[in-house]
């Protein structure tokens, strides 16, 4: 049932994700992330809200093992998204760049 396949999901919440920038004033740079993880640790959904991006709010969530990805934010082109990273900040940090190389 839904109800058990529910209990078993880890929901990670960080609801200031750019708490440097928040503080710095740059609140248009920070994010609230939800990600949701199966019983065993494996990332299956998320979502990244933008609630103070200009000229109005920006989201992307997606589901991979539903095929499911969207956003509202207006792309100029079509660009690959395959191994992409989307930070808030705009940068990687040396050590998160030595995990995902």
């Amino acid at each position: 049932s839904n109800e058990t396949y529910y209990a078993k999901l880890t929901v990670f919440i960080d609801p200031i994700d750019g708490t440097r920038e928040f503080s710095n004033g740059k609140g248009e740079q920070c994010s609230i992330c939800i990600g949701f993880a199966d019983e065993h640790g494996k990332a299956i959904a998320g979502v990244v809200y933008r609630p103070l991006s200009k000229p109005s709010p920006t989201w992307v969530a997606g589901a991979k093992s539903e095929g499911y990805a969207s956003h509202n934010f207006e792309e100029e082109e079509e660009q690959s998204t395959t191994g992409a990273v989307l930070s808030t900040n705009g940068s990687i940090s040396p050590f998160v760049e030595s995990l995902i190389a």
